[in-house]
C-alpha cells in the first residue's frame, strides 16, 4: 500500500487536506459556539422549559431548521415538547450507547437523524456529531440509527488517527463546510 501524504486526510472514501479541514474548522460561525453555549446551559439546567428553548436556538441554527421548528410545535404542545425533550436529553447524557441516544430523539415526533443529531451534537459536541443529508450523500453513511452510528465511530477513529485535539462537534461542523462550499 502506498505511503499516504501527511496533508491527506481519509474519511470512508472521502478525502480533503489538512490545512482545508483546518480552515475550514477557523472559520465555524460564531453562531454555532453560541448555540453550543446553549446546551452548556442547558446541561446545567436540564428542565422542560430549558430543553424547550434550547431546541427551539437549534432550529433557528439549522439552514431547515424552522420547517422542523414548525413541525415539532404542530405535532405537540410546548409543555408535552419540552418534558419529551428533557426526558431525551437526560437518557442522552446518561448514556454511553449512541444508538439509543439517537433512537430515543427520533422517538419524538418530527425528529429523524439529522435533526435529532444537531441536537445531540449542540448538547455535547464531545461525544456526538451532525449527520444530515449532506454528509450522509458525500460521505456515504445511511441517514439512519446504524449509519449514525458508524459515522461517529468512524469520525473517531479519523479523529484520532489524525491527531485532531478538536472535539467531534468541531471536527464535523468542519468536514461540513468543506463539504458543503
Amino acid at each position: 500500500m502506498p505511503q499516504q501524504s501527511r496533508d491527506l486526510l481519509i474519511l470512508a472514501d472521502w478525502t480533503v487536506s489538512r490545512s482545508a479541514l483546518r480552515e475550514a474548522i477557523r472559520s465555524i460561525p460564531q453562531k454555532t459556539k453560541e448555540v453550543e453555549q446553549v446546551g452548556k446551559a442547558l446541561a446545567r439546567n436540564p428542565t422542560a422549559a430549558c430543553s424547550f428553548q434550547f431546541s427551539k436556538a437549534v432550529c433557528d441554527w439549522a439552514s431547515t431548521g424552522g420547517r422542523v421548528w414548525g413541525n415539532l410545535n404542530r405535532l405537540h404542545k410546548p409543555e408535552a415538547l419540552g418534558k419529551a425533550l428533557c426526558a431525551w436529553f437526560e437518557v442522552a447524557k446518561g448514556t454511553r450507547d449512541v444508538g439509543k441516544a439517537i433512537e430515543r430523539g427520533t422517538e419524538i415526533d418530527g425528529l429523524g437523524v439529522s435533526f435529532a443529531s444537531k441536537h445531540l451534537r449542540m448538547l455535547a459536541p464531545q461525544r456526538f456529531a451532525v449527520l444530515d443529508s449532506v454528509l450522509s450523500e458525500e460521505l456515504g453513511f445511511a441517514l439512519n440509527i446504524a449509519g449514525y452510528k458508524l459515522f461517529l465511530r468512524m469520525l473517531h477513529e479519523f479523529k484520532r488517527q489524525y491527531g485532531f485535539r478538536d472535539n467531534i462537534g468541531t471536527l464535523e461542523a468542519g468536514i461540513y463546510r468543506v463539504i458543503n462550499r
